[in-house]
């Protein structure tokens, strides 16, 4: 599936692209709290396929959704979305999956 360019500010987007496949490489410490990151965004593509997700810490999610809100108009919704969600990540995620 072609995503339309309307979407997306095309840049920032290979910039986000290549930090999730930098992600998908990483070994990450056993002891750390890995979330699901939607790839493609799920407003955009629903999909929970294997192909769309990632699996991140805290600190690589938060800069996912950082990157992302970069491929966005400034003040559209997408851009406002991302910003919150890396908020909220970053002040309210469980790094340590023994605290977990």
């Amino acid at each position: 599936m072609l995503i339309s360019s309307e979407y997306y500010l095309w840049e920032p987007y290979v910039k986000y692209r290549n930090f999730i496949l930098e992600c998908k490489e990483k070994n990450y410490d056993s002891s750390e709290t890995l979330h699901n990151h939607h790839i493609i965004p799920r407003h955009i593509l629903v999909s929970n396929s294997e192909w769309n997700l990632v699996y991140l810490n805290v600190e690589d999610h938060v800069k996912a959704h950082l990157l992302l809100s970069e491929c966005f108009e400034e003040g559209s919704i997408e851009k406002i979305k991302n910003l919150q969600s890396a908020r909220i990540l970053n002040n309210m995620s469980i790094r340590d999956r023994e605290i977990l």
